[in-house]
């Protein structure tokens, strides 16, 4: 099969779930990535639970971009982390001193979670994210972003093709360019779009771009296809669709799309 992408979880902030987010999707951040031979899940929000039956083999890895909500919520939830017969690896960055294991066990624990990681297959391991590691054949990439307790971005290099994933990201002159460096040349730029230019101009400093902003930085960073998610909770299918009609280097994310590279 060619190396692919596919939107599992396209939405921002918080899951929703009505008449208007059918066709962009209302669970939150998650990508599956099949690249050089390896099953690579990028964040695990809500959207990660649609992921089961692209894990044939029962063997993924699982980048994680920082332990916000919207980030990794499915993961307690997600099927497969219970089976033994699963190997996964999942990686983060330590964030205020505690490691990506420490920073899930605050959540599943009583009284706000039944079970902990313990209960995950034995064969689960999570791993401390470096500047550069690989998985396989995979060689992956990281950066720290500009967001509110800090975030990653990921770079998936195999195969001559380049995924670089790009969450919870507030441009500015600094951290622009130094995307657009880590990105360059990438064949999909997967770019974190949640507010319009208006919005945005009353939510800086919360962590997040428009797509306006994700157009300059593929055109900046030459890349061969910008992807646009992390749809704000309140933007319904047809205002993402009436913007899609003015973008014309990028699409916005739909529900379940797959591309390949």
């Amino acid at each position: 099969m060619a190396d692919d992408v596919i939107f599992l979880g396209t939405r921002g902030t918080i899951s929703v779930d009505n008449e208007h987010s059918k066709v962009y999707g209302g669970t939150t951040s998650c990508v599956l990535a099949r690249i050089g031979g390896q099953t690579i899940l990028l964040d695990a929000g809500t959207g990660i639970l649609a992921g089961e039956e692209y894990l044939t083999k029962g063997a993924f890895s699982i980048l994680l971009t920082h332990p916000h909500f919207d980030h990794f919520s499915g993961l307690p939830a997600f099927s497969p982390m219970f089976k033994p017969e699963t190997h996964a690896d999942i990686y983060g960055k330590d964030r205020n001193e505690q490691t990506v294991r420490e920073q899930l066990c605050q959540f599943m624990a009583p009284p706000l979670w039944p079970v902990t990681p313990d209960a995950f297959s034995p064969n689960v391991r999570f791993l401390p994210v470096t500047e550069r590691f690989f998985i396989g054949e995979v060689e992956v990439l990281t950066s720290e972003s500009n967001h509110p307790g800090g975030t990653t971005h990921y770079r998936l290099n195999a195969n001559g093709k380049s995924i670089v994933y790009a969450m919870d990201f507030e441009h500015n002159d600094k951290y622009s360019a130094q995307l657009a460096e880590f990105a360059a040349d990438c064949d999909l730029l997967v770019y974190d779009a949640q507010y319009s230019d208006e919005e945005y101009e009353r939510h800086r400093g919360w962590g997040h771009s428009t797509w306006n902003e994700g157009i300059k930085m593929a055109k900046q960073c030459n890349a061969k296809r910008l992807v646009l998610t992390h749809h704000a909770p309140s933007r319904s299918d047809s205002e993402l669709s009436a913007v899609q009609l003015n973008c014309d280097i990028a699409s916005f994310a739909k529900i379940g799309e797959r591309i390949v590279l």
